[in-house]
C-alpha cells in the first residue's frame, strides 16, 4: 500500500534524524514523562478519538489533575445529548443534537472562547469524533465525514457514505473504520480510501504500537468455532501496513447464548511494559459463558490469544481505563474492579465502600492518575485525590493537556476543570516541597515564553529565586550574607535563600544543589523548547507532518506551554504528508544536526560551569538532559566522569558516568552526597551485615547518614528526599528554634536501609535482640539508629505501610528524640509515664502529612489520610478507644495490645481494606487526635498539644491528658475527638 508505506519509510528515517528519547522517568516523583508503554508522540497527549487513542487505552500522555480541581470556564453547549469530547490544537470539539440536527461545536482550551458551530443534518444520535490535524471526524449511522475546522469556521471536506456508527480509530493519518465487519482504510485528511484490510470487525479498530517501527491493526467480532455448537468472539489481527488476504482469527471467549445480528462488541488494548503482561480486553453487549455464571466482559494476554480461548472474565462494563498490564473500572454493581490481562481479577473497592461523594462513572487517565467522572484516584498509591459530589457529569473527565479536564454535564455545559493555581495563588513547590528528582523549573507562561538569561558566575549572590545581584560579598554572622553593587545599597540574605555567594572567583557560600540545577534548567529547557519549535515551523512548512509531531512531542517534553504548542499543531491544519518526505528530511539533515549540536554544546557549557563551582550533581543531571538531544555523546559520558563524587562506588565501572547521572538525578533534591571509603563515618558500623563494607554504600545529606545495601538509585533516593521532607516538615511543626543545630556528623540522623527481611532480622541489636518479626523498619531509642528494608512487591507491614510510609514514621521518631530541645537526653525510659499516644500519634501524624507533600506542599491540614478515615470508621463501629483513657495510656500499656483482628475497613479516601487490631487502632487513634489538636482547636490547642508533647518527652508526667490538652473535663474530651470524627466518615 503506496499512501501508507511512504509515511512508515519516512517515519523511520524521521526517527533516527530528529527524536530524542523523552525524559527518563523520576522515580517517585508525582509528575514527570511518560512510563514508555504508550507511545509519545502528538496524538497522546491531546485526547484525540473515542478511547482517547487509537489503542483505545482511555488515556492521554498528559500531566494529570492531582489536587481538587477549580472551574476554569463553563459554556452552555448548542443542543443537548452530548457524549464526547476529543481536542486538538488547543481546541476541543463535542457534537450535541438540537431539534434531531447534530451540531458540531468548538471551544478554545484556554478559556472557553466559542470558535465555530455548524449543523451537519438530522441524526439520531450525536455520532462518533475523532480529530486529526484540524480534520474533525464524524462517524455516525449514514456514514463518515470529515469537516476541517480554521479560526472559528467549519468547512465540510470529504464525505464517505454507508459507514457505520462505530468510532474510527486515527493513527498517523490514516483513519481506520468497520463497514460490513470489515476494517477499510481512509486518509484522514481527504477521506481517500487506501485500502481494505483483512481484519473483520463490529467493534471499533485499535490499533497497537510496538517496538520500532512496528504496529498492528485489530478487531474483534463473532464466529464459530469448530466442533462447538455456539459462537465466540474472534480476534483478528493485520501487522501494519495493510497487506492483502483474510487476517489470522482466533476464538477468545465463547458467549453464553447464540450471538450473532445486534452484537455489540468493544475492544481496548492492555498495555504494558512487560510483554508479557500485555493483552487485550473485550466488553460484550451478548454475556461470555462462564462456569458458574456469565460476565459482560473478558480479559485475555497476548499468548493466551495466539493459542485459544483463555484469559479471564470480569464484570466490567462501560468505559474503562488500562494500565501497566491491568484494566480499570465499574461493573453492573457498582464495585470498582480490576483484571489483568491473565485473568487475575479482583475487587478494588465495594461500590456500598465508595469515597464520600463519589460515584460509579466511565474512566479515563492521565498518566499514573485515574478519574471516574466526578473523582479521581492515584492508581500507584491508591490515594482518592480529589472528589466532586455536586458536579454532575455526563460520561468520562477528559484529559485534554497538562493539568487540565473537559467533562459534559447533564445541564447539557461543557465545562474545563484544572489544578493550575490561579493568578497570584502558591504552588506547591512555593509553598516549601522539594523538587522531585530531576525536576525542571515551571516553564513561562504562553505569553512570554522567554527563558532566563543563564547565570553569569560573575561576582555576587544567586538567589534562590532566581535572581542575580552583582557586588562584594561578606559573610555576616546569624546566618546572613551581604552583597554590595557597584552602585545602589547593599542587599542582605538569609544564607538559606542564597544558591550561590562568589566573590573573586571563589566560592564563598554553596546552598541548596537542586536549587542550582533548577535554575540552570530554566534557560536550557526553555531555550530547547524554542530551538524545536523553529525546527517545527520549517519543516511545517513543507508538509513534514510526521517529523512536526515528533518535534512537537519533544518540545514540550522541554516545557513548551500548551498554548504555544497548540500554535504549532495549527500550523499543519489541513495538510496531508509530503508525498516526498524521506528525501526532504534528509536534505533538511544539516539543519537538524546543526541545532541539536548548538543545544548539545550549551548543555555540556552549563556542566562545566557547575563542575567548576564544585556543583557535581548538578553538572550530571544537566549531562543526562544533554545526552536527550544527542543520545550516546562520548562528551556526556566524559563529562560525567570529570564530576564523579570522590565516594562515588562506581568509579571504575566502564558507564561510571552514565552510572552517576543515573543516582544525581535521584539524589540531588535531596543535597546528598557519596561518603569516602576514607571517611570517618564509613568506620562507625563495622558488625553484622555491614561488615561488607563493598556491599555498602553510604551517602549523607544536611539531616541523615544514610547507610544502604540496597543500590537502586530510584529507592534509595525516594528515602533520602523522604528523610529530608520529613525533616522539613517537623522543623515547620515544631518551631526551628526548638531544633538543636548540627554541629558534626555524629548529630545526623543513622539511618540503615538492608536490601531484604532477612538481612534486616539478622542485624542484632545493640544490647541484644532483634527487630520484631511483623516490623517494615523501627527506630531503636539507645542507640539513634533507624532501621528499613525493602520489602518484597505487595509486602507491607500490619499497619499497611510500605517503605516509604514507614520511614517518615521512624524518622519522626528518630528526629524529635535526637534533634527536639523539648526532648530529655536520648535512652531515658519513659515506659511507665502517661502520655505514650503522643508519640506514635505524632509520627503517625506526620507520615501521612509528609507522603501528601509532593502534591500538596508543605501543609499539615489533610484530612482525608489513612489515620483519620480508619480511626473515624473505628468510631462509628463503636470499637475505638475511649479518648481520654487513650491520652492517658503508658508505653507498658500500648506494649499489651493484641495484633489479633478487630475489625476491617474498606478506607474512603484510599482504595484499600484495612485489617485493624488494638494495635494498629492505637497508631491510627492517636495520629487522628494529633490532627485534631494541631488543625482544629485553633493556635491555643496547638501550642497545649506542643508542650504537652514537651512535657512527656523531657521525662515529667503531663498529668491528665484532657486537662493538660485543654478539655473541660474528660466527658468534653470524648465529645470532642468523636465530634471531629463523626464529621469524616
Amino acid at each position: 500500500m503506496v499512501a501508507r508505506a511512504a509515511p512508515r519509510a519516512a517515519g523511520l528515517a524521521i526517527a533516527l534524524l530528529l527524536a530524542g528519547p523523552g525524559p527518563p522517568p523520576a522515580s517517585g516523583a508525582p509528575s514527570g514523562s511518560s512510563s514508555g508503554e504508550e507511545e509519545r508522540d502528538g496524538a497522546t497527549s491531546e485526547w484525540n478519538q473515542w478511547g482517547g487513542n487509537a489503542a483505545r487505552t482511555f488515556a492521554a500522555d498528559v500531566d494529570p489533575v492531582r489536587s481538587e480541581p477549580r472551574v476554569l470556564w463553563r459554556r452552555r453547549l448548542i443542543g443537548a445529548g452530548a457524549r464526547e469530547v476529543v481536542s486538538w490544537g488547543g481546541v476541543v470539539f463535542t457534537v450535541a443534537l438540537r431539534s434531531g440536527d447534530q451540531v458540531l461545536q468548538a471551544f478554545s482550551l484556554a478559556d472557553g472562547t466559542p470558535l465555530g458551530s455548524r449543523s451537519l443534518g438530522k441524526s439520531a444520535d450525536p455520532g462518533h469524533l475523532a480529530v486529526w490535524q484540524g480534520t474533525v471526524i464524524v462517524s455516525d449511522g449514514s456514514g463518515i465525514r470529515g469537516i476541517r475546522h480554521r479560526g472559528s469556521s467549519f468547512t465540510p471536506s470529504w464525505t464517505v457514505k454507508d459507514g457505520d456508527s462505530t468510532a474510527p480509530a486515527v493513527d498517523e493519518g490514516v483513519l481506520y473504520a468497520a463497514r460490513a465487519a470489515r476494517v477499510w482504510a481512509l486518509d484522514a485528511s481527504s477521506g481517500k480510501e487506501t485500502r481494505v484490510s483483512g481484519v473483520a470487525s463490529i467493534s471499533p479498530p485499535v490499533v497497537v504500537r510496538g517496538p520500532g517501527d512496528r504496529s498492528s491493526l485489530a478487531g474483534v467480532t463473532v464466529g464459530e468455532k469448530s466442533g462447538y455448537q455456539g459462537t465466540y468472539a474472534v480476534l483478528q489481527t493485520e501487522d501494519l501496513p495493510l497487506g492483502t488476504g483474510p487476517a489470522p482469527a482466533t476464538p477468545i471467549a465463547p458467549f453464553s447464548r447464540d450471538a450473532r445480528y445486534g452484537t455489540v462488541l468493544r475492544l481496548l488494548r492492555i498495555p504494558s511494559e512487560d510483554p508479557g503482561e500485555s493483552g487485550w480486553f473485550c466488553i460484550s453487549s451478548v454475556r461470555f459463558k462462564g462456569k458458574e455464571a456469565n460476565f459482560p466482559s473478558c480479559a485475555f494476554p497476548d499468548a493466551v490469544a495466539k493459542e485459544g480461548p483463555g484469559g479471564g472474565l470480569c464484570t466490567i462494563d462501560g468505559n474503562p481505563t488500562a494500565r501497566h498490564g491491568r484494566v480499570y473500572g465499574f461493573g453492573g454493581d457498582g464495585d470498582l474492579v480490576s483484571i489483568r490481562a491473565n485473568g487475575a481479577y479482583s475487587v478494588i473497592v465495594e461500590a456500598a465502600k465508595l469515597p464520600r461523594g463519589a460515584k460509579p462513572g466511565p474512566a479515563s487517565r492521565a498518566r499514573e492518575v485515574a478519574c471516574f467522572g466526578n473523582w479521581a484516584a492515584d492508581l500507584d498509591s491508591r490515594r482518592v485525590l480529589w472528589c466532586l459530589p455536586d458536579l454532575s457529569v455526563e460520561g468520562p473527565a477528559y484529559p485534554v493537556a497538562d493539568r487540565a479536564l473537559v467533562l459534559l454535564t447533564k445541564d447539557d455545559e461543557i465545562l474545563c476543570m484544572t489544578d493550575r493555581p490561579a493568578d497570584g495563588a502558591p504552588s506547591a513547590a512555593a509553598a516549601g516541597t522539594p523538587a522531585p528528582p530531576g525536576a525542571s523549573a515551571p516553564p513561562p507562561t504562553a505569553g512570554s515564553f522567554e527563558p532566563p538569561p543563564p547565570p553569569t558566575g560573575r561576582d555576587g549572590l544567586l538567589l534562590a529565586d532566581g535572581r542575580e545581584i552583582e557586588g562584594a560579598v561578606e559573610i555576616l554572622e546569624g546566618a546572613r550574607i551581604r552583597v554590595t553593587p557597584g552602585s545602589g545599597a547593599p542587599v542582605e540574605a538569609p544564607a538559606h535563600e542564597v544558591l550561590l555567594a562568589l566573590s573573586k572567583g571563589k566560592v564563598l557560600h554553596r546552598g541548596r544543589e537542586a536549587g542550582v540545577l533548577q535554575r540552570w534548567r530554566a534557560t536550557l529547557h526553555g531555550g530547547a523548547a524554542l530551538a524545536l519549535e523553529d525546527l517545527h515551523r520549517r519543516f511545517a512548512r513543507e508538509s513534514l507532518l510526521q517529523a512536526c509531531r515528533k518535534l512537537l512531542e519533544e518540545a514540550r517534553d522541554w516545557g513548551l506551554p500548551d498554548a504555544r504548542a497548540a500554535e504549532l499543531s495549527r500550523l499543519v491544519a489541513g495538510q496531508t504528508e509530503n508525498k516526498n518526505a524521506e528525501n526532504r528530511v534528509r536534505l533538511l539533515q544539516p539543519l537538524v544536526e546543526e541545532k541539536r549540536a548548538a543545544l548539545h554544546a550549551r548543555f555540556l557549557e552549563a556542566a562545566a560551569w557547575c563542575r567548576d563551582r564544585d556543583l557535581p550533581a548538578a553538572a550530571a543531571c544537566i549531562l543526562g538532559d544533554a545526552d536527550r538531544i544527542l543520545p550516546g555523546s562520548e562528551e556526556v559520558e566524559a563529562g560525567a566522569r570529570e564530576v564523579l563524587p570522590r565516594g562515588f562506588p562506581w568509579a571504575d565501572a566502564r558507564d561510571a558516568g552514565r552510572r552517576w547521572i543515573a543516582w544525581a538525578r535521584e539524589t540531588v533534591s535531596a543535597d546528598a552526597s557519596f561518603l569516602p571509603p576514607d571517611h570517618p563515618a564509613r568506620r562507625w558500623i563495622t558488625r553484622g551485615p555491614w561488615s561488607d563494607t563493598a556491599a555498602v554504600i553510604v551517602l549523607r545529606t544536611p539531616s541523615v547518614i544514610f547507610r544502604s545495601r540496597n543500590h537502586d538509585p530510584a529507592v534509595v533516593g525516594r528515602c533520602l528526599r523522604n528523610a529530608e521532607w520529613t525533616v522539613r516538615a517537623l522543623t515547620e511543626l515544631l518551631g526551628q528554634d526548638t531544633i538543636r543545630p548540627l554541629r558534626s556528623d555524629h548529630d545526623r540522623l543513622d539511618v540503615r536501609l538492608h536490601a531484604c527481611a532477612d538481612d534486616y532480622r539478622k542485624e542484632e541489636v545493640a544490647g541484644g535482640g532483634y527487630p520484631m518479626v511483623w516490623s517494615a523498619g523501627y527506630y531503636s531509642p539507645g542507640e539513634g539508629v533507624s532501621r528499613f528494608f525493602v520489602p518484597a512487591e505487595g509486602l507491607g507491614d500490619p499497619l499497611g505501610r510500605g517503605l516509604f510510609q514507614t520511614l517518615a514514621h521512624e524518622i519522626t521518631h528518630h528526629f524529635v528524640e535526637q534533634r527536639w530541645k523539648g526532648a530529655a537526653p536520648r535512652g531515658e525510659s519513659r515506659a511507665g509515664t502517661r502520655g505514650y499516644w503522643c508519640v506514635e500519634g505524632l509520627a503517625r501524624f506526620v507520615e501521612d502529612q509528609v507522603v501528601e507533600m509532593d502534591r500538596r506542599g508543605l501543609r499539615f491540614d489533610d484530612p482525608t489520610v489513612p489515620s483519620i478515615d480508619s480511626a473515624a470508621q473505628a468510631a462509628e463501629k463503636g470499637v475505638l478507644f475511649r479518648p481520654a483513657r487513650l491520652l492517658d495510656a503508658t508505653g507498658e500499656d500500648f506494649g499489651k495490645l493484641s495484633t489479633k483482628e478487630l475489625l476491617r475497613v474498606a478506607l474512603r479516601n484510599t482504595l484499600q481494606t484495612r485489617i485493624l487490631s488494638s494495635l494498629s487502632l492505637f497508631y491510627e487513634q492517636s495520629g487522628a487526635t494529633v490532627f485534631y489538636l494541631v488543625n482544629e482547636r485553633g493556635r491555643d490547642g496547638r501550642l497545649a498539644f506542643l508542650a504537652y508533647l514537651s512535657t512527656y518527652y523531657s521525662g515529667q508526667d503531663p498529668g491528665p491528658g484532657w486537662k493538660a490538652l485543654g478539655f473541660c473535663d474528660e466527658e468534653d474530651c470524648d465529645a470532642s475527638v468523636k465530634g471531629f470524627l463523626g464529621r469524616h466518615r
